[in-house]
């Protein structure tokens, strides 16, 4: 459950906003805080366009190992069945990933080869297809959620992090601090919040109950955005917590 936020509530820093479709989106932030901007494939409004439809993108990328060059060259299927209604919320996406996989092994001398063992061809190419699946939940933006551009901090003494400010009701059913794992991915003017599995732990994103132990914080994932109030996960919930109510400067 998203907490909204009251006409009175400070925002750290000045969001500009329009409506597409009906859908508040973030145009900027003002920040100089150090960055780690998520990707994004597309920046296209749902509204703009005519369902049903997929929307194809795709890119390469190389691993040069000891023995091997990788190449991946993954292209990402989004399905839109129907435009997402913004009264409605989450939206659920399937994107299906679809990886050509070219392994390339490395030769430190082929003439060496060659002469040493004639008759004995060089290693070929191998190829291979990988598809794979990942569950989204999908967000509408508001002017209280953490920018794509802010890295959470963990602000008390010796790094240590406050009571959450915002909790959610999940994390406080459990008598844990609600965190932020890193925001969401910010995509086709909404927040693309993974659903990874129990093995995939490591790379969730967005906000997270955390059970306060630090860097070994057991995590369960809330698949929502973060608010700008919200502490990082993983750290050391301060000994003295003195219930603090000012809000994060990201």
């Amino acid at each position: 459950m998203r907490i909204l936020a009251s006409p009175h509530m400070r925002v750290s820093k000045l969001w500009a906003t329009v409506v597409l479709g009906g859908r508040s989106s973030v145009l900027a932030q003002e920040t100089n805080q150090p960055t780690a901007r998520p990707s994004s494939s597309t920046m296209d409004s749902p509204a703009s366009r005519t369902y049903p439809t997929t929307i194809t993108s795709s890119y390469l990328t190389t691993i040069t190992g000891s023995a091997a060059l990788t190449i991946d060259h993954v292209t990402v299927l989004d399905p839109w069945p129907t435009s997402p209604d913004p009264e409605i919320v989450p939206y659920t996406m399937f994107q299906t990933g679809i990886t050509q996989r070219t392994i390339v092994p490395i030769i430190a001398s082929p003439s060496a080869v060659s002469s040493e063992q004639p008759g004995i061809p060089a290693a070929e190419n191998i190829t291979t297809m990988i598809t794979t699946t990942t569950t989204y939940l999908l967000w509408v933006i508001y002017a209280f959620d953490m920018s794509p551009y802010t890295i959470p901090a963990c602000p008390g003494p010796e790094g240590c992090a406050y009571s959450s400010i915002k909790p959610n009701g999940r994390c406080e059913e459990l008598g844990w601090q609600t965190r932020c794992a890193g925001q969401c991915l910010l995509k086709d003017w909404m927040w693309w919040c993974t659903k990874v599995g129990e093995d995939d732990l490591g790379s969730i994103r967005g906000r997270v109950c955390d059970d306060g132990m630090g860097v070994n914080a057991t995590l369960e994932q809330l698949v929502e955005p973060c608010d700008h109030t919200d502490w990082r996960a993983r750290c050391v919930r301060c000994a003295e917590d003195e219930g603090v109510t000012e809000f994060p400067d990201y």
